[in-house]
């Protein structure tokens, strides 16, 4: 599977409200052991606890990274433009 966003997209972020988390969505974490990372949310625990996961095949397993608390995310991401060898094109994102 490819990934959503891939290397030279740009993306549009949002503020991230735990409240409005939700499967499918897209964001961007801050990581004690990865670092700054972009996953797509895979479910939400008891008191706002994430499973996150990536879309590409080569991603870093969920198991790896861990349940995350939703203070650990920062910014939600709105919409990806691809970059300029692609074509151009805005594709906003819409939760599965």
């Amino acid at each position: 599977m490819l990934p959503w966003a891939r290397p030279g997209d740009y993306l549009l972020l949002g503020r991230f409200r735990a409240h409005h988390a939700r499967p499918g969505c897209v964001v961007l974490v801050r990581h004690p052991r990865l670092g700054v990372i972009v996953k797509r949310i895979r479910s939400v625990e008891s008191r706002g606890v994430l499973r996150l996961a990536g879309d590409a095949a080569s991603s870093t397993a969920p198991e790896a990274i861990g349940p995350v608390p939703p203070d650990w995310v920062f910014q939600r991401v709105l919409v990806r433009i691809r970059r300029p060898s692609e074509g151009s094109g805005i594709s906003r994102h819409r939760p599965a």
